[in-house]
């Protein structure tokens, strides 16, 4: 009888967890979902700066296309009627018209007049203290100014002369021969792991300095040629 007691007592021992070991498999279990989350955050971090980018990038590269397609075209005057030309330049205003259409047997051909639609070309840009704004466009007299580029925090024109000299502010408009584009556009967000204070220095000599303020930046700067300037007098 004692004999089947004591085998009764050996197959019958309980099988379970300390709580020693229980311990352990919930600070593992911590690490293993801490971990996780420090990654979807860094995935997070990441995504959105690449959107941040893409997004400055994509603002600057479709204005420079706009601008750099209809400068290039400043003053054409197939006709030589005089009428096309600048009619402002500032460091942040730019007027000028050109003939390219509006002939009544061929539309898309000059007709000697400037008063057509696209030829009367306009650029606008009004910075915001400690923020941004947008880089306005008209594409005739009697259009209204309409937005070309948004989160822009800078822009300047600076202009190439005749002489090879520049300035932001030409005296005699018909000495123009190129047109030097700066835009500083900034994220619409800060980002943590931007530190640092940057300064960028324009052609036209513009000093922008910025502070740490953790704000992605892009800066960009293009010279486009007026090809049909370079026959004014």
């Amino acid at each position: 009888m004692r004999r089947l007691k004591d085998s009764c007592a050996a197959g019958t021992s309980a099988a379970g967890f300390t709580l020693i070991e229980l311990i352990i498999a919930i600070f593992v279990s911590l690490l293993v979902m801490a971990a996780i989350v420090l990654v979807y955050i860094e995935q997070r971090k990441s995504s959105t700066m690449q959107d941040e980018v893409a997004n400055i990038q994509q603002e600057l590269r479709g204005a420079l296309v706009i601008l750099t397609k209809e400068i290039r075209m400043a003053g054409c005057d197939p006709k030589e009627t005089g009428a096309a030309g600048f009619l402002v330049a500032t460091p942040t205003q730019l007027q000028f018209t050109r003939d390219i259409k509006g002939d009544a047997a061929h539309p898309n051909m000059a007709n000697g007049t400037v008063d057509d639609p696209d030829e009367n070309i306009a650029y606008s840009f009004t910075p915001a203290a400690n923020s941004t704004a947008s880089l306005l466009r008209q594409s005739s007299a009697a259009a209204g100014f309409q937005s070309l580029a948004d989160d822009i925090e800078e822009l300047e024109f600076n202009y190439i002369l005749a002489d090879g000299t520049s300035s932001p502010a030409p005296g005699d408009l018909g000495q123009i021969r190129a047109v030097q584009v700066s835009m500083l556009a900034r994220a619409t967000r800060p980002s943590s792991d931007m530190i640092g204070s940057v300064t960028y220095t324009t052609p036209g000599g513009s000093v922008w300095a910025r502070p740490a303020d953790h704000f992605r930046r892009k800066y960009v700067t293009v010279t486009i040629g007026c090809r049909n300037m370079w026959y004014a007098k």
